[in-house]
């Protein structure tokens, strides 16, 4: 009978998943149309039709010329200098990185290269856990959103999900592989150095100092590589770039994970209570941060309450945790949501909050958004296609609904932390009871013969 109800629900499951995934492929289906109808790929994707692969041709130029982090005030860290200058053609970066573009195909190869690389080893990574879902969720993954908006964008973040993946995953059997693929995904994307907090929670020392010294060894020698790309440096420029980006524009929250975006756009100069009316705008610049800071404490506590009881909450749990706070405290870009969804991937389909998380982790990967109202665009030149554009983009459904699924996936790992640690301590409590009940009778409370 048990048995019965496993295969069901597994089935069901199945099933609930193969049409979320065939939501992914029809939206996929859609872009290609918009794409070949309208000459540039539709909202979300970004509104500069122009600028497609340039995140892998822009500091592609610098790689090959001086002045990357006075002159270009770079934020990359030095490795992405060193990665590019392997994976790109210097010849062609003598003028500009448009040029460029256009001549390098050594770089536009390695990006698609990379792109195929991520899905095989995301393939292989969910296949050691669940096969029967595996190439479901590999390709959902792969052809889902965030990761072709980072393939369009050619952002570096792709070859670093590789390295995080084989990090974080069983393909590799060798711990110091595992402390070098750490430590290349913390060196190109420094705020996954918190991935590395459930081993200081969990106590696992060697791993934590395998792992983080690895990254500074390979920050030094990327370091001396590139001349250049000192914490100091990076911090300055990412502090100049901030002060540009905290305006609260309507481009903040173009595709971004965070509400933190959409409350800096509420109270910015964009005429928004014109579409909405006052009182809603009101509601939401109350409501939105009081929930982001509920998360980011729920989050923190959880991870307290983990220390104090070491093993009591998978470290996956808690990476995956960490993965949703970074992207719905900050937004770093909608791109780098493929570090959770491989998290949310791992999970089965059991129990209610697996299966939200999971519902949600699709739902985010749907390459569709619905527009609210336009906001009109000039004219731009589209790479893919060679042709003079207008782009229909605006003030979508999706930048409301997909900071909201990624909090929805947060609070889900702080259910499952919160669940693990109370069965974790009534399972101790439970065999502390056994423990008393045979210790033996103290004398004095023994029974009188009497």
């Amino acid at each position: 009978m048990l048995a019965d109800r496993v295969r069901s629900r597994f089935t069901a499951g199945l099933i609930v998943e193969s049409v979320l995934w065939a939501l992914i492929m029809a939206s996929v289906v859609h872009v290609v149309w918009w794409l070949l109808t309208k000459g540039y790929l539709p909202q979300p994707f970004i509104f500069f039709s122009f600028d497609t692969f340039m995140d892998w041709h822009n500091p592609g130029y610098w790689a090959h010329n001086p002045g990357t982090y006075d002159v270009w005030q770079s934020v990359y860290p030095p490795i992405s200098f060193v990665f590019l200058r392997l994976f790109s053609d210097g010849a062609c970066y003598t003028s500009s990185a448009i040029v460029a573009r256009d001549c390098d195909l050594v770089g536009r190869t390695s990006i698609l290269g990379f792109w195929v690389l991520s899905g095989v080893v995301t393939f292989l990574a969910l296949r050691r856990i669940d096969r029967s879902t595996a190439l479901l969720r590999a390709t959902a993954l792969m052809l889902g959103l965030p990761m072709l908006y980072g393939l369009e964008r050619g952002n570096l973040l792709i070859p670093c999900y590789v390295a995080f993946v084989l990090a974080h995953s069983r393909i590799l059997k060798s711990a110091r592989l595992k402390w070098l693929a750490h430590a290349v995904a913390i060196n190109f994307k420094p705020y996954l150095v918190l991935t590395l907090l459930p081993l200081i929670v969990q106590r696992r020392w060697r791993w934590f100092e395998g792992a983080g010294i690895a990254t500074l060894v390979l920050y030094l020698i990327t370091y001396a590589m590139q001349g250049g790309g000192s914490p100091l440096d990076i911090a300055v420029n990412t502090q100049a770039l901030a002060a540009l980006q905290s305006s609260g524009s309507w481009s903040d929250i173009y595709y971004a994970t965070s509400f933190s975006s959409m409350v800096r756009f509420i109270n910015s100069d964009f005429p928004i209570a014109y579409y909405t009316g006052s009182k809603i705008l009101e509601q939401l610049t109350f409501f939105l941060p009081l929930l982001m800071r509920a998360s980011q404490a729920a989050v923190v506590i959880c991870f307290v309450l983990s220390f104090l009881h070491p093993g009591a909450i998978r470290a996956r749990y808690m990476t995956g945790a960490i993965c949703a706070m970074i992207l719905t405290s900050s937004s770093p870009s909608g791109y780098a949501q493929i570090f959770l969804l491989f998290f949310v991937f791992m999970e089965p389909w059991r129990g209610p909050t697996r299966i939200t998380m999971l519902i949600s982790a699709y739902l985010v990967s749907i390459s569709y958004d619905y527009r609210i109202f336009d906001v009109l665009q000039p004219y731009f030149d589209s790479w893919l296609t060679g042709r003079s554009v207008q782009m229909e983009v605006g003030v979508a459904i999706g930048q409301f609904v997909r900071p909201a699924l990624l909090l929805v996936i947060q609070f889900g790992y702080v259910t499952l932390m919160i669940l693990s640690l109370v069965r974790s301590v009534r399972r101790k409590r439970a065999r502390e009871a056994r423990r008393v009940s045979l210790l033996p009778m103290s004398p004095d409370l023994a029974p009188s013969g009497g």
